[in-house]
């Protein structure tokens, strides 16, 4: 069995939702993949420096991109990926709260 592989991923994704990614990640700092882009929990808990570079050609600006997830039991697991030079651990997590009761509500 292969192991999965973000950036083989990442490169079968059209140019537009990667740019989308690459904005928003501009703008906030922050995408989870409850935001409605190409990320799913996957391609974040298995992010590389590659596919920060690949994200890089599509117009990331920002820093190093690190990934977090945590369970939330009325919705489940929700992960995020944060350039960790403009946002710390814990506003990743806040994100992530901020995710789960935007989900509890619907």
């Amino acid at each position: 069995m292969s192991s999965f592989n973000a950036y083989e991923t990442l490169l079968e994704v059209d140019d537009l939702a990667l740019r989308l990614v690459s904005n928003q990640l501009n703008e906030t700092g922050l995408a989870t993949d409850e935001d409605g882009l190409c990320l799913g929990s996957m391609l974040i808990e298995h992010w590389s420096e590659r596919c920060t570079e690949l994200l890089r050609r599509r117009g990331y600006e920002g820093g190093r991109l690190q990934g977090t997830g945590q369970y939330f039991s009325q919705c489940g697991a929700i992960y995020v990926l944060y350039d960790s030079e403009r946002c710390t651990l814990d506003d990743a997590i806040r994100e992530l709260h901020i995710a789960a009761e935007r989900l509890a509500s619907i």
